[in-house]
């Protein structure tokens, strides 16, 4: 990890990898630490998401940008448009925006801490964790 202005600045990355039992998987790295496995299919699903959820952000700065800097408005004014776009955003696409508090995030229902390492990992039909960080079966 490398210091900016005195804080260190956290990495998020991810990996791909293969089990014992031949199945694929991906895992998402923060800081070095696996923080998370999924399946190929989630993780193309999730790379999905990424992309509507950056272009939502820009056009959200755009609409932010448009009503202070073109319409002259208020920052509270301008926020209340925004969050009526956002709302109608949602109700025209169908796709709900992501939390806001941190505390609203929420783990896939299919993962479960490694007993033996720690590591967020998928969980067989059976509820068990298969990790492939300490090859925990």
């Amino acid at each position: 990890m490398k210091k900016t202005a005195g804080k260190l600045e956290e990495k998020l990355w991810h990996q791909s990898g293969v089990n014992r039992a031949g199945e694929p998987f991906i895992q998402l790295i923060r800081n070095g630490q696996v923080i998370m496995q999924m399946s190929p299919a989630e993780a193309r699903e999730h790379a999905a998401a990424m992309v509507e959820a950056a272009e939502a952000a820009e056009q959200d700065a755009f609409m932010w940008g448009f009503a202070i800097e073109r319409l002259g408005m208020p920052e509270l004014s301008a926020g209340q448009i925004l969050i009526e776009y956002r709302k109608f955003r949602e109700d025209t696409t169908k796709k709900k925006g992501g939390p806001i508090r941190p505390s609203d995030w929420t783990m896939p229902k299919n993962l479960a801490p490694c007993p033996i390492c720690g590591a967020k990992v998928m969980v067989n039909a059976e509820g068990m964790p298969r990790c492939p960080v300490c090859h925990n079966p």
